[in-house]
């Protein structure tokens, strides 16, 4: 999916369809765009590149040692597009 952005709208590419454009806003609601707006328009697309914002508990007294190649191992074939 890709972040785009119109003057008025905002958001990431959720669907796009025949007739409309469905974006995911910021506050998780959906913004639905026919498409004839946005034909002509400038659109700003945000590309390729991907974060990832991950959590991870880790119980007192854990060997770090041993949890921190272990997720490596498995976070590495994560790669860009």
């Amino acid at each position: 999916m890709n972040t785009s952005s119109w003057p008025a709208f905002y958001g990431q590419v959720r669907n796009i369809e025949l007739f409309s454009t469905f974006l995911t806003h910021a506050d998780m609601s959906i913004v639905m765009i026919p498409n004839r707006k946005i034909i002509g328009e400038i659109l700003h697309n945000y590309g390729k590149i991907r974060q990832l914002d991950l959590s991870v508990g880790v119980a007192y007294g854990s060997n770090m040692t041993e949890f921190c190649p272990c997720c490596a191992r498995y976070l590495r074939p994560i790669r860009a597009c």
